[in-house]
């Protein structure tokens, strides 16, 4: 556990209470009688903070009160106030955000005016800006650079915080905004300085905001710039952006051009997104001279073309693509083979093709410890083919071989030869974890009707190996999983290739939820207080040797005293640093050390007490270590997707029945997360069922559970990433009641009033266009309109589009955004055929039903 994750509440009803008194202390300190943007006039950051949710939807009122002194606030309260502008602010306050950004007339000597070179991307830029935004209408002609307009870029880093920042940047970046901008007659600032922004500003999040801006604008002449100029890492990024609509598919070649490998990962994207031919040809040829020279670009490039292709359901072709890289001596193409091959494709001998070339590579300056891990992983694909094929006693003898040698490795203790052999150690014992769940599943399959008992043995090694993980991390302090989930929803691991595989006719998906459910059991008689939901089987002890139970209490201590260690560590690490800054520091010890030593100590003082209590036979720290499996929720999910609804309701209800009683609903923050999941998913198995009032009788308190959690959360100060994924997670269940209500309740008003209030948690283009959707079903066309008037419609959001604009009886713009689905977002023989049969009967299409143009679309 993490120390904010490990906070603990005495009293069980505590966040309920804390969400009661955060609403009267609102009521109290707000006074009535003033609006949201009034009470922004304040410098008081908590009144501002509370005032931030009533200050939504007031419009440009609540942006001025928000810009009015906002230099001098604190940095918390120019958070709080940039949330505001940026989703409020109106054409009249672009100037002062600007300004505000470093813009034309700012201060060079303000806060950001010494910061140092823009900053590298770390990892794929693309996972950091998500799904690219489709580029509306022709580009608008920029006369000359626009980036020479602006002058110095020092003077362009205003606020010296970033979020504040990057929440300003994404209000400049509104499409509404830049919509107004560009009617107008002046030259569009704006869009100059979000072009500035996106090559000059220091930090990754608010040149990623700036680029997303950009490309909402159609500023292509700024994002070439960037594809050609950027900082390196993150060319990429606005590559990808400038190629996301056929028509720039030409200014994104020419600006990839001596790139060299930089640019493969979009060379591979759009090959995969045009039809096979000397395109691909030419890529794929790139690709395999990138790989030859052990470019890792290559390999992202291999992977970007791979990952498309599945995305667009052509399988096949991904497979044939990969096929042609083989060569290579890179363990990834293999990976990826066996992958695709196994979940995606049904393809289980490709599979083993794939597996045996990955066992025979060489790649270049690898270690004898590496080569044990990869070979492992090549014999673990094996198995999991040989188990799709029905050959379960064909899939032993690899994963014995993988036991053996894996097992070897883990016994060689590399962790006692530093941070590196930690690591290693680490992976081995995750390994063994992998090979015996791996086991457990082909133990399973190899039986009908599969018995929870013959996977029992593997599930006990499977949990010691994660235990002794566990363990041995904390001891090295190296990151590591405090739970199982990490083995099961790995990518390489036989729940994912084999259970969440495609179904087939060997392997059909009744059979996968039989072996799925007979995990769970065996699993939860290894580690009931983690598999929620599942019925542990029956264990005699025996009194001759030592029970499977007190093997895992004695790896949970094990795993307790590696985190007093750890503690240890950290403590004495703050105490020498804070005694350093005594003697050598003139100006005394900052008081960020002095917080460090606290934490330190407290978290110290905490892992004492836990060790003291265990060795007393209290098992409570030991079962505190482990967090508990989200198993139950996926596996309700597929019974869910198979119509098996009430079974779904039965795990769920067992799972939230050992969280309540376990205290982890109301003690851990993952407990109260868990249990409003559960609420949600057993609401919309009722939805399924349909049994509608039930389903909102659940859907409701999982809402109200969330509210109550983001209100502790943001009284514990936690991070605004903690506060977005919770508020995005009351957004779903918002959603699943408003298609409660509209669905099976036939109460369209009530569904846009739930929905309206999803959109107040959760404003992206996804959501804009649903909320069009549902209000032109309520018939509030004018309100659609405006709604769809500020979407910039991207490759997730073309059906949703289509649509709305359908509801609207707008059938041209309609045919054209399902024509564009179907052609950029499907693949021939893939999702294509899936998608036309869902359009087909689709009731928000039901308007385009006797047009030919729909009919040629959906039938041919």
């Amino acid at each position: 556990m993490t120390t904010f994750e490990s906070i603990r509440w005495a009293l069980p009803g505590l966040v309920l209470a804390c969400a009661v008194a955060a609403q009267e202390s609102v009521s109290r300190g707000l006074g009535e009688g003033r609006s949201g943007a009034e009470r922004l006039a304040s410098h008081d950051p908590a009144r501002v903070a509370r005032a931030l949710e009533a200050a939504r939807g007031q419009g440009a009122s609540a942006a001025r009160a928000a810009l009015e002194g906002f230099e001098s606030a604190p940095v918390a309260e120019r958070r709080a106030r940039a949330g505001i502008v940026r989703a409020e602010a109106g054409r009249d306050e672009v100037p002062r955000m600007i300004a505000l950004l470093g813009g034309p007339g700012a201060s060079r000597s303000g806060p950001g005016a010494s910061r140092g070179d823009p900053i590298a991307l770390l990892g794929d830029p693309i996972a950091l800006l998500g799904d690219p935004i489709a580029l509306l209408g022709d580009p608008i002609a920029l006369l000359g650079d626009p980036l020479a307009l602006l002058g110095d870029p020092i003077a362009l880093l205003g606020d010296e915080d970033a979020v504040v920042r990057a929440e300003l940047v994404r209000g400049l970046a509104r499409p509404d905004l830049a919509r107004a901008a560009q009617s107008g007659a002046d030259p569009d600032e704006r869009a100059l300085a979000l072009a500035r922004l996106a090559l000059e500003d220091p930090d990754t999040q608010v040149r990623a905001a700036a680029l997303a801006g950009l490309t909402a604008s159609g500023d292509l002449l700024a994002l070439e710039r960037a594809a050609r100029t950027g900082p390196a890492g993150e060319r990429e990024a606005a590559q990808t952006l400038l190629a996301a609509q056929p028509a720039a598919r030409d200014r994104a070649r020419a600006a990839i051009e001596g790139l060299a490998d930089a640019g493969l990962p979009l060379v591979a994207r759009l090959a995969a997104e045009g039809p096979e031919g000397k395109e691909e040809d030419a890529a794929l040829a790139a690709i395999g001279q990138a790989l030859a020279r052990g470019s890792g670009l290559g390999v992202a490039a291999a992977e970007r073309y791979a990952r498309r292709l599945v995305q667009l359901g052509a399988d096949e072709r991904a497979l044939r693509g990969l096929r042609r890289l083989r060569a290579a001596a890179e363990p990834a193409i293999p990976v990826l083979r066996a992958r695709i091959a196994l979940a995606r494709a049904g393809q289980p001998r490709v599979a083993l093709e794939a597996a045996a070339a990955l066992r025979r590579m060489r790649p270049r300056d690898e270690g004898p410890d590496e080569a044990v891990l990869r070979v492992a992983l090549a014999l673990r694909h094996e198995a999991c083919a040989r188990i799709l094929m029905g050959e379960c006693g064909a899939a032993l003898a690899p994963l014995d071989e993988a036991r053996r040698s894996v097992s070897a490795l883990a016994a060689a203790r590399r962790d006692a030869a530093g941070a590196a052999g930690a690591a290693v150690h680490v992976r081995a014992l995750l390994e063994l974890a992998q090979i015996e769940l791996a086991e457990a599943i082909r133990a399973l399959a190899a039986q009908t009707p599969a018995d929870p008992a013959a996977a029992r043995e593997a599930a006990w090694a499977l949990h010691g190996a994660a235990l002794a993980a566990q363990a041995a991390a904390a001891r090295a302090e190296i990151p590591a999983t405090d739970g199982i989930d990490r083995i099961l929803s790995d990518d390489d691991s036989a729940l994912e290739l084999v259970l969440d595989a495609e179904p087939s006719e060997a392997f059909s998906a009744a059979r996968q939820i039989e072996l799925r459910l007979a995990l769970g059991r065996a699993l939860a008689t290894a580690a009931p207080d983690e598999l929620i939901g599942f019925e542990p089987l029956e264990v005699a002890e025996s009194p001759q040797e030592t029970s499977p139970g007190d093997r895992r209490r004695a790896l949970l201590g094990e795993v307790l005293r590696a985190e007093l260690a750890r503690a240890q560590s950290r403590h004495g690490r703050a105490s020498l640093a804070v005694e350093r800054a005594r003697r050598e520091t003139p100006g005394g010890v900052r008081a960020a050390l002095v917080q460090e030593e606290l934490e330190a100590r407290l978290v110290l003082q905490e892992a004492w007490n836990d060790v003291a209590l265990a060795e007393s036979g209290d098992e409570t720290p030991m079962r505190d270590q482990r967090s508990a499996s989200w198993l139950c929720v996926t596996s309700a999910r597929v019974l869910r997707e198979n119509g098996r609804g009430p079974e779904a309701r039965e795990l769920l209800a067992r799972a939230r029945q050992e969280l309540e009683a376990s205290g982890a609903a109301q003690r851990w923050l993952w407990g109260i997360e868990m249990v409003a999941e559960i609420e949600a998913a057993t609401g919309a198995s009722y939805t399924d069922d349909e049994e509608p009032s039930k389903a909102e009788m659940e859907l409701l308190r999982a809402v109200e559970r969330l509210r109550a959690l983001e209100d502790l959360l943001r009284e514990r100060g936690a991070p605004q990433r903690a506060l977005e994924a919770v508020r995005n997670q009351r957004a779903n269940a918002l959603v699943s009641l408003a298609v409660n209500a509209n669905v099976r309740m036939g109460r369209p008003d009530r569904a846009l009033e739930h929905f309206e209030a999803a959109w107040e948690l959760r404003q992206d283009e996804f959501t804009r266009v649903l909320l069009a959707c549902y209000r032109a079903r309520s018939g509030r066309a004018d309100e659609a309109r405006a709604a769809l008037a500020t979407v910039v419609p991207g490759p997730g959001t073309y059906y949703n589009v289509a649509c709305a604009r359908a509801l609207l009886g707008e059938r041209d713009e309609a045919l054209q955004w399902l024509e564009r689905e179907l052609r950029e977002n499907h693949a021939p023989g893939g999702s294509l055929e899936r998608q036309k049969a869902w359009a087909r009967k689709d009731p928000d299409l039901a308007s385009l039903r006797d047009d030919p143009r729909f009919r040629e679309l959906v039938d041919g």
